[in-house]
């Protein structure tokens, strides 16, 4: 009995055969029809490429039946052996015996992973029985957790931080001075900061290890004879995974089938380039390890975490988990770098400034001390804590916790930020560049009109996702059968029918247009399967952006076939036929004409155009050949695809438009479809509405296409390279932009723009790589939440510091006023601390987080920090705070103790801050009442006001404070002093406002 050919059912002149692999061997399957018609008395064949069963219908003649059958599975066992021969050694010895795979390249790799003659024998991959066993053997295929920083690292490192030193030696010169209570409570301060910000860093490493586990993803996988989904993490050595464009390399493996597969191994090499990789590049003569020296991959090998960009094929898995290149890599990494975000840059800056100026005002404020002969010890002490005091040292921390949940909330909202930094760029977004299908139509296809040649057909209004469609029959003339029965070979996709809850439901695997295709075929009676097993796939070009097609060659009984799909432009030009009802005719200038006008038509209606042609070919034709062969092509016809716009996507673009954010369009489909399109969803109003097609970009220089960008608005039959320079050629102007897409087609623009935005559901592993965020449920008006987001970050960042600033500096401007007007030193470090602690963190931190006040998002201006209304507040806050507080202390040193006047101006200090709290959250104009509205700001407002009452009037914190009890006479004064401040604030800017001197609007968000 062959041991590759089996005889599953006999009758009289008619078997069934299966052969092993066959499924899966495409270039063999027409070498192997081809040898068996050549046999005497062969009637016909059919090979079901799904099974590997082969149905052979003969005439005996005067040999006997069991001599016929005999002689067919010579022919097929000795047809596989030549083919296996001519392409590499057939056996090579290994500690277990000889291995011999029936894939043309797969002997080799397995040889190097000692795979058993039994795994091969199965048919298709490992059985699920091994796949267990070798789990176990080899464990999970996951990457080493990077290594957390330890909690002690962490507390270290905040010892070598410049406050933290400064407050260290405070503490230092306090005990020196004999002052141990207020030494105590700086060490006990420095503890406190250092365990929250050890507290927040863990957290925030365990949300992106969060984060990193919700994007796993599933492979595909060759197990017990049949493709399935399988998680990537169950992966083990000798695996069989097929690949193909937009899917990420689960394992590092070797090539043992390839089309035209290209990877993007920039993960290992920097440079985003499409790396060529063949199957036939595999050498018998050296193993994996010596193709892979270093990690450098070979032109058959395929590494983990690298990127398929092109063409399809399966790969043998040699190395998972930790023994792949990446999991090396990895195991040596440790927490990485954080990067700074623009804002945290530009708050560095800004902070430096106050730092020089808070430095200066300091050493004046030490310098008068001595001049009026103050003792040098506390004078040190008190100057260097109100200088230390006004340096806002935590806001970059308390931006990280802004951040943070910024990105906690767009989770809540389906939207996953990788980057936190990415919702901080999102609120300063100018333009948004979106790739059509997918991102603003559903990518949901539905054919509605075909051509075949010569009429003009206009489909049921079906919807073919739905699970009675797929088999409403569609009356179909045989051209259009004809068609359609192309397109089936043409394609890669397929809908899989399952029962579930008492109901036939279909599920597509593959591209949606092809399983537009599918589905209209099914329903003019084509039988999807069979058509694809009385046809053998000889040669495939996967589809490709640059070459907007896809093509195949085909053998049938009666010969070879070239199909061509995809965009007209490209097929059109190579065709020189066409096919109608009176058979062959030549593409002559008026049908050419003809054609394209009906096509134009189609797309004006907002239907994907997908053009179809052929070209008979000898029954010889050799492996490898559809590039010598795209010419003389005769064209079949048209399709015309429907693919409906996501719900409220017209309302998102209209809200981008009222925010000041233009929106693009970017799609590889006609520019008529694309105008359509467009006008559909309202980002275009006019039929005449200018569109750049991709082939009019070569003729731009990148300093002409930055110009044309700023007026148009609809890109189409663009390529990858073409999404590019738009993005840089608007990001040259200055905008800030943000891509969003699905495909590997937009991978490349989503990367380099200021904002990638990937599609959860329907995008690519590629996509969602390049990207900073990922849209879970793939709603484009996520975008406009994230940028209301990203918006209302930046509003409230910017509040937080001007609160932080102008209380500060009004802390330091009533203290250098008391020194240069011989008044004593109003503060201890002690109670210097107080008040930061009182009106520092809690109030900066819930404005940080605050909602906004608004229910939509508004038209706004870039929240600069020098912007000159921001500054005009910052100064006259300042001005305000220090000069009602100084008023207040020298009238009470007229008339009571300076313990008392210092009591009274620090609660006017702590009051006058908390009253301005929502002056701020309303961007400087007069809030209809003073404490805010908000439960959280108005609980920590209250425990606050708790702590002041504490400190004064509980013994042992007014001793540990050094602060008075007061009056309720006095301590009315304060709170009077303390609202007198915040209405003189509102004055003085209403008057500036008047004389135009502060000549920006208000901020609104």
């Amino acid at each position: 009995m062959s041991e590759t050919a089996t005889v599953i059912h006999e009758l009289p002149g008619r078997i069934r055969v299966r052969v092993k692999w066959i499924h899966v061997r495409q270039n063999e399957q027409a070498t192997v029809l081809r040898a068996l018609r050549e046999l005497p008395g062969m009637v016909r064949l059919e090979l079901n490429t799904l099974t590997g069963n082969l149905l052979i219908l003969f005439q005996q003649g005067e040999n006997r039946q069991d001599h016929v059958v005999k002689s067919i599975l010579s022919t097929i066992e000795d047809t596989l052996r030549t083919t296996e021969n001519s392409h590499a050694d057939t056996s090579k010895e290994m500690s277990g015996g000889t291995v011999t795979l029936p894939f043309k390249y797969a002997q080799t790799a397995a040889a190097h992973l000692s795979v058993d003659r039994g795994c091969a024998e199965r048919g298709c991959g490992l059985s699920t029985q091994e796949a267990k066993e070798r789990l176990r053997q080899y464990g999970e295929n996951r990457l080493p957790l990077l290594r957390d920083t330890p909690w002690w690292k962490h507390v270290l490192k905040q010892g070598q931080d410049g406050m933290t030193l400064l407050l260290l030696g405070l503490a230092g010169l306090s005990f020196v001075s004999k002052r141990t209570a207020e030494g105590s409570a700086l060490l006990i301060v420095i503890m406190v900061n250092s365990v929250v910000t050890v507290l927040q860093q863990h957290r925030s490493g365990r949300d992106k290890r969060t984060l990193a586990a919700m994007t796993d993803g599933d492979a595909i996988v060759f197990r017990d004879g049949r493709r399935e989904h399988l998680a990537k993490e169950l992966l083990v050595p000798g695996d069989l995974v097929w690949l193909e464009e937009g899917i990420q390399v689960p394992a590092d493996g070797e090539l043992i089938e390839s089309h035209h597969l290209a990877c993007d191994e920039s993960l290992l090499t920097g440079e985003p380039l499409a790396i060529e990789k063949n199957a036939a590049a595999l050498s018998a003569k050296t193993t994996v390890r010596e193709q892979n020296p270093d990690g450098v991959t070979s032109a058959s090998g395929v590494v983990m975490g690298s990127f398929v960009v092109r063409g399809n094929g399966v790969m043998l898995v040699t190395q998972t988990g930790s023994e792949t290149v990446m999991g090396k890599i990895a195991k040596g990494l440790v927490e990485p770098t954080l990067v700074e975000t623009p804002l945290q840059r530009s708050v560095s800056r800004f902070s430096r400034a106050v730092v020089t100026t808070i430095g200066l005002s300091t050493a004046l404020l030490i310098l008068v001390g001595i001049l009026r002969k103050e003792r040098v010890g506390p004078l040190l002490l008190s100057a260097l804590s109100i200088g230390a005091s006004a340096i806002p040292e935590g806001l970059p921390v308390l931006i990280g916790i802004a951040l943070t949940a910024g990105v906690r909330r767009m989770q809540a909202r389906k939207a996953l930020v990788q980057k936190p930094s990415a919702l901080e760029t999102l609120g300063r977004s100018t333009v948004i560049c979106s790739d059509k299908t997918g991102t603003l139509t559903k990518n949901e296809m539905t054919v509605r009109v075909l051509f075949d040649g010569t009429h003009v057909r206009v489909l049921p209004d079906l919807d073919v996702l739905s699970t009675s469609d797929m088999d409403q029959p569609l009356r179909a003339s045989g051209h259009v059968v004809n068609l359609l029965t192309k397109a089936v070979l043409c394609s890669n996709a397929e809908w899989v029918e399952a029962e579930r809850d008492g109901k036939t439901e279909w599920t597509l695997r593959g591209d949606a247009t092809e399983g537009a295709l599918l589905a209209a075929a099914r329903r003019a009676g084509i039988a999807l399967r069979e058509i694809r097993a009385k046809y053998a796939r000889l040669d495939e070009r996967p589809f490709e952006s640059e070459r907007q097609r896809m093509s195949v060659i085909c053998q049938g009984f009666s010969g070879s076939e070239l199909i061509v799909k995809g965009a007209i432009e490209p097929i059109f030009a190579c065709c020189a036929f066409y096919q109608s009802e009176d058979g062959l005719c030549e593409l002559d200038d008026a049908n050419r004409a003809r054609i394209l006008a009906i096509a134009n038509d189609f797309s004006r209606e907002a239907y994907r155009v997908i053009c179809l042609a052929y070209r008979p070919l000898p029954h010889d034709v050799p492996a490898r050949a559809v590039d010598e062969n795209e010419e003389n092509l005769i064209f079949l016809g048209l399709v015309g695809m429907e693919d409906p716009p996501r719900e409220h996507v017209e309302q998102g673009i209209r809200a981008c438009r009222d925010a000041g954010i233009r929106v693009l369009m970017m799609t590889g489909d006609h520019p008529e479809t694309a105008r359509a399109t467009a006008r559909k969803i309202g980002l275009s109003t006019s039929q005449a509405e200018r569109v750049l097609v991709g082939s009019e970009l070569t003729e731009y220089s990148d300093e002409a296409l930055q110009r044309v960008c700023l007026d148009v608005s609809i890109f189409a039959r663009v390529t990858p390279q073409d999404k590019l320079r738009i993005v840089a050629a608007l990001k040259a102007t200055g905008h800030v932009v943000v891509m969003t897409g699905d495909g590997v087609n937009d991978a490349l623009a989503i990367r380099h723009a200021d904002v990638g935005i990937a599609m959860g559901q329907s995008g690519t592993a590629l996509a969602r790589e390049a990207s900073s965020i990922t849209l879970v449920d793939d709603d484009f008006n996520a975008i406009i939440r994230a940028v209301d987001e990203g918006r209302g970050i930046l509003g409230n960042i910017r509040r937080a510091l001007g609160y932080l600033l102008s209380g500060n500096l009004g802390e330091i401007l009533f203290s250098l006023l008391s020194v240069l007007f011989g008044l004593p030193l109003p503060f201890v470090p002690i109670q210097i601390l107080l008040i930061n602690l009182l009106t520092d963190a809690a109030p900066t931190l819930t404005l940080l987080v605050r909602p906004k006040r608004h229910a939509g998002m508004l038209r706004v201006r870039e929240a600069d920090l020098n912007d000159r209304n921001f500054l005009t507040q910052l100064v006259v806050r300042a001005l305000s705070i220090g000069f009602s507080t100084f008023l207040l202390y020298r009238s009470l040193l007229l008339r009571v103790a300076p313990r008392i006047a210092q009591s009274a101006s620090l609660t006017t200090l702590v009051l006058v801050q908390w009253f301005q709290v929502e002056s701020w959250h309303h961007d400087g104009a007069a809030p209809q009442r003073i404490l805010p509205r908000q439960r959280s700001m108005q609980g920590v407002l209250a425990v606050s006001f708790a702590a002041l009452i504490g400190a004064l009037y509980i013994p042992p914190l007014a001793a540990l404070t050094g602060l008075q009890p007061l009056s309720l006479g006095i301590f009315f004064a304060a709170v009077t002093t303390a609202y007198t401040a915040q209405l003189l604030h509102g004055g003085i800017m209403q008057c500036l406002r008047h004389l135009k001197i502060s000549s920006m609007p208000s901020l609104q968000h």
